[in-house]
């Protein structure tokens, strides 16, 4: 948790932080295990309809879950003009 970051800037949704480095070796058996281990960084594109002021975000075993709410539907200030 403490090595991630979530920001928000002009409907772009950014998730960064530090992943840090893991191995392991079982002297029993013939195993090892590499996990990558950097930066990284990665964007999306909000919807339209997506409240920015509802996100919220979540980590469970090593999950992280982003909850993204709707806006209320808002009336198309739309105008039909006939022709005459």
């Amino acid at each position: 948790k403490k090595d991630i970051n979530i920001s928000i800037s002009n409907d772009v949704l950014t998730v960064s932080g530090l992943r840090n480095s893991s191995e392991a070796q079982n002297s029993d058996y013939v195993i090892f295990n590499q996990v990558n281990y950097g930066d990284f960084e990665k964007s999306f594109h909000l919807p339209e309809n997506a409240n920015q002021d509802k996100i919220s975000a979540k980590m469970d075993s090593g999950v992280l879950s982003l909850t993204l709410k709707k806006v209320k539907e808002v009336p198309d200030d739309i105008k039909k003009i006939s022709i005459k």
